[in-house]
């Protein structure tokens, strides 16, 4: 007997037949590539260039998602969140008196993961696009909107986690930044992360010289980085954040026949938290 040929989601055939598939159009021949392999028996996995396309233009897009610490666990995990204690370390103290060591506080979080999903409509004359056009216009739409969202929700749970750690901006941004920075004393490689007008207002601000206070992309010592994800001016050591990718990206379609169309959607499931909360600072 013949042995059947297994096309896992790295062949260039399992790809042609996921996107055949989406639009009603794959053949006998490729829905049983799906049929033939109980690994991907369900014909979801998406192909591996794919993910990679997605995941190359989610990181490019919003550098905050390119710095983070992404671990892609596919369960559910547990991170010890450390919160500094302030309350003795300090406090009323005399030249005599010993040194209070700083303590912290330990929070079990659980990250279980937020669900993150986007949609296509292709109608049917537009599904008899190419492969490859179809293919590069889903990682677009899909990638774009899914790292919209979790660009924003990473920015979102830092100021969260580091609310303690809020900066009234008082004078120059200059200033400002070297107070954030002191707050944020667990940031070992600190970068600073600001929506367009933001970033283009720190960077044209002068010192006294006259002298631009970014040189070579780094002030005081932290790198100045544009994310337009931020709604804040965001000061962080971005690898004390860890994302937890609970469930991969996945592409699924349905045929609406009262609109003609198909409407693919995009789906992401993840969570993440900073595990020092003093290890970043932002300014309000």
């Amino acid at each position: 007997m013949e042995e059947k040929k297994i096309f896992g989601v790295d062949t260039k055939e399992y790809r042609d037949a996921f996107f055949a598939n989406l639009v009603g159009k794959a053949t006998v021949e490729q829905r049983a590539i799906f049929a033939d392999n109980s690994a991907y028996g369900d014909g979801l996995a998406l192909p591996v260039a794919t993910d990679v396309a997605i995941w190359d233009q989610v990181l490019t897009a919003h550098p905050i998602l390119n710095d983070v610490s992404i671990v892609k666990s596919g369960i559910v995990m547990k991170v010890t969140q450390m919160t500094p204690d302030l309350t003795a370390a300090g406090k009323g103290k005399k030249d005599s008196d010993a040194v209070v060591a700083l303590t912290f506080t330990s929070n079990e979080k659980v990250l279980a993961g937020k669900d993150y999903t986007t949609y296509v409509e292709l109608s049917y004359a537009e599904s008899k696009m190419s492969q490859g056009a179809m293919e590069a216009f889903l990682v677009n739409e899909i990638a774009g909107a899914l790292g919209e969202q979790l660009a924003a929700d990473v920015f979102a749970t830092i100021l969260t986690d580091s609310a303690a750690n809020s900066t009234v901006k008082g004078g120059t941004y200059f200033e400002t930044i070297k107070t954030a920075l002191g707050k944020a004393t667990q940031a070992q490689n600190p970068v600073i992360y600001a929506p367009s007008a933001l970033y283009y207002a720190i960077l044209g601000e002068v010192d006294s010289n006259g002298q631009p206070i970014v040189r070579d992309g780094v002030v005081l010592g932290a790198t100045l980085k544009k994310d337009n994800a931020a709604t804040k001016v965001t000061i962080v050591d971005p690898k004390q954040f860890v994302l937890n990718v609970v469930a991969d990206t996945q592409i699924k379609s349905s045929d609406d026949i009262k609109t003609s169309c198909y409407v693919i959607g995009g789906y992401l499931r993840a969570e993440g938290c900073m595990r020092k909360t003093n290890a970043a600072a932002f300014i309000a």
